[in-house]
């Protein structure tokens, strides 16, 4: 059975969930964050804070993540993403994996998506 994952209003760009969770696997879809600002900081920090608000509405939290895509719109910017990414996983023991690159184009001009699979603890036990 799927449980749609949500937190309040938030613009959507396409016909399709902010999460799902399904047997203990949570997929988050990419989350971006254009009215941030313009700096790739405030746009990964502000992507990041709502995977956590999708995470806790989920009943999981950053230690419950698997894989991470992210997605540039500038590959350039990628040292100043991963710094951002890295402050926001400085308390998780176990890192997920995780796959960056550039992508043509995201939506509402953002500088940068983030994708995240996340299981729950215990749910293979």
């Amino acid at each position: 059975m799927k449980e749609i994952i949500e937190v309040g209003e938030s613009k959507k760009y396409g016909p399709y969930s902010p999460g799902i969770k399904s047997c203990g696997i949570v997929w988050l879809s990419g989350q971006i964050a254009p009215e941030a600002g313009a700096d790739i900081k405030q746009q990964t920090n502000a992507s990041l804070d709502k995977i956590d608000s999708l995470l806790a509405a989920a009943g999981i939290g950053r230690n419950d993540v698997c894989f991470a895509q992210v997605l540039l719109a500038d590959i350039e910017d990628f040292s100043a993403m991963n710094e951002a990414y890295g402050e926001w996983l400085k308390d998780v023991a176990i890192k997920p994996a995780r796959a960056a690159f550039q992508a043509a184009a995201l939506p509402g001009n953002a500088l940068v998506e983030i994708v995240i699979q996340a299981v729950e603890p215990n749910c293979c036990e």
